[in-house]
């Protein structure tokens, strides 16, 4: 799906490499979440060092502070960030507008909690980020969720793509991030509406609908073919 991603492989290998949908599609009906009056504000996924999460305490310590009328959750799928998690649930003992899961899901349970997510946040290291794709990124577009993420990376094109379903930090500095967040808050909203409207756009041209079309409209040799 991300040009970025194909062009590294096509590089590596000499050879063509196609581009097709992502086959991720929305968990459940996307709801309206342009009446959230207290939005989450969610960190989801596997929480790595590349992705910003030390950084995510000072993230999360900040806009609770300057944000009375949000709620945090905080997910993390990998066991390797002691630190940061402990951190994080120190914060959650003294706040009780921040949830923090440090486990593994079930697909079920992500599901609740893709839906849960009002703003999915994104401090992903733009020097990885550059040429490889979130697929977080892609499950919120899919989902209506909108996004924040760090400029020059494979979600700011997403974004750009699919009508600014989300807001675009300078850079994946924890400052920058916390500003950007505060930007998407004051104008929810608008942000929400963009992104139910993005969503809808990828359900009729991605998903694994539009990826089985995709390969079908391909004639014998032509999956190799550039």
């Amino acid at each position: 799906y991300a040009p970025e991603v194909a062009a590294s492989y096509q590089a590596l290998l000499d050879r063509p490499v196609r581009l097709f949908p992502a086959p991720i599609a929305a968990v459940r009906a996307v709801r309206d979440r342009t009446q959230a009056a207290v939005p989450t504000i969610a960190f989801l996924g596997e929480q790595r060092d590349e992705k910003g999460f030390p950084e995510v305490p000072d993230i999360v310590r900040s806009l609770l502070a300057r944000h009375d009328e949000i709620r945090v959750l905080v997910h993390n799928s990998w066991d390797g960030a002691a630190e940061p998690t402990a951190a994080l649930r120190q914060l959650a003992d003294a706040d009780s507008r921040l949830e923090v899961i440090a486990r593994a899901v079930t697909a079920d349970e992500w599901a609740v909690l893709l839906d849960r997510a009002d703003v999915i946040v994104l401090p992903y290291r733009e020097f990885v980020y550059r040429t490889a794709m979130s697929a977080v990124a892609v499950e919120g577009l899919a989902n209506g969720i909108p996004l924040v993420v760090p400029r020059g990376t494979t979600m700011d094109r997403l974004l750009v793509e699919h009508g600014m379903p989300g807001v675009v930090a300078a850079t994946s500095a924890a400052a920058d991030i916390v500003a950007a967040v505060g930007e998407l808050v004051a104008q929810f909203p608008e942000c929400a509406r963009r992104a139910a409207q993005a969503s809808r756009g990828w359900a009729e041209t991605a998903g694994p609908a539009g990826l089985l079309q995709a390969i079908l409209n391909c004639r014998g040799s032509g999956l190799s073919q550039p």
